[in-house]
């Protein structure tokens, strides 16, 4: 699915500055969406980082919810479909690309089956990222690509 105009704005214009604020310590793709105490010392995606200032973590469907007034998450692990078709169609993502994107950056490497995902040429320089700036660097890079061409790059053929 391609987005339309204001779904390509969305990304483009509210999406990609949320998940690069504060160099990226309020980007973490291992969690949804939780409000934190902000300057404490956190480790998400293998990094440590502070809680930046506003004291928000979220990943990208989770900042796409944030940024359409969704409330923080409770639960570490359970997320209702409405949640997620929320956050899609703010995209213009189908289930299944928005699922994808949210839920699979791991690199393909066996241990996780053939799901749609993150492609390997984002998965694995998100994974070797060293830094939070670099992680939230290449997850733009791939909303960049999504906003141009649509979720089709999320889905694995293998």
């Amino acid at each position: 699915m391609i987005p339309n105009d204001e779904q390509r704005r969305f990304i483009l214009e509210k999406l990609i500055p949320f998940v690069e604020r504060e160099h990226g310590h309020g980007f973490g793709m291992n969690i949804w969406f939780k409000n934190l105490k902000p300057g404490e010392l956190i480790i998400r995606d293998g990094l440590e980082r502070l809680v930046p200032p506003c004291g928000m973590i979220c990943c990208l469907g989770g900042s796409i919810e944030f940024l359409l007034g969704g409330a923080p998450q409770r639960t570490l692990f359970f997320l209702d479909e409405a949640r997620i078709k929320r956050a899609a169609d703010a995209i213009g993502l189908t289930r299944d690309e928005a699922i994808a994107l949210f839920f699979y950056w791991h690199p393909k490497d066996g241990r996780i089956g053939a799901a749609d995902r993150w492609p390997d040429s984002y998965a694995w320089r998100f994974n070797d990222a060293k830094t939070t700036e670099g992680k939230a660097a290449i997850a733009v890079e791939l909303l960049r690509e999504i906003a141009e061409k649509g979720g089709e790059i999320l889905h694995w053929e293998g």
